[in-house]
């Protein structure tokens, strides 16, 4: 029977390259046969270690097709000098994704906050025509807002203070007809 503990299978992991180590390889050099029925018991214990050494952020598990492999990221034993300099890190993908949603939540939540019905009202006086005209895609350019959050945010003040013409590129579809111009009610 195997002596299978943390430390040892770090050992191992930190012996290898930075592609990681395969659970083959981790039960070679333990010396585990991976198909014999008298060492189930051991690669089960293996399998634990190594779950409890990914949930703690020690060990990656890095998939490749159908291989996966374990990957040492760092938490060195105390007096372990070799890998002081080895610090945990995340997957570029994980940190990539949480900056661009955070990016997203920002500009989403700053732009639907920050822009008031006097504001639109401005930029109508602004891009209105002689008539008092003005297309609402002017307006949504003007106050810099995607569709969905110029509509979302100012379809109620539109249709109370607002008379609604048809034509126009985008605008409030009612009864299937598309008003894309606007004039200020009297």
């Amino acid at each position: 029977m195997v002596n299978i503990n943390q430390d040892k299978i770090l050992e191992i992991l930190r012996e290898s390259s930075k592609d990681g180590v395969t659970i083959s390889t981790i039960y070679e050099k333990l010396g585990i046969r991976p198909k014999a029925r008298r060492d189930q018991e051991e690669r089960e214990r293996v399998l634990k270690v190594l779950d409890d050494l990914v949930r703690s952020g020690r060990v990656r598990e890095k998939k490749s097709g159908k291989t996966k492999r374990y990957v040492y990221l760092g938490g060195p034993a105390e007096g372990d000098s070799r890998d002081k300099v080895v610090e945990p890190t995340k997957d570029l993908e994980d940190i990539v994704k949480r900056a661009v949603l955070e990016a997203l939540d920002i500009f989403f939540s700053r732009n639907n906050k920050d822009k008031t019905e006097n504001d639109f009202d401005k930029i109508y006086d602004e891009v209105k025509d002689s008539f008092g005209l003005a297309r609402l895609d002017a307006i949504r350019k003007q106050l810099g807002m995607t569709e969905e959050q110029f509509y979302g945010r100012f379809r109620e003040h539109i249709l109370k203070d607002y008379q609604l013409l048809s034509g126009g590129a985008e605008g409030l579809i009612l009864s299937g007809i598309l008003y894309g111009i606007i004039k200020k009610k009297r």
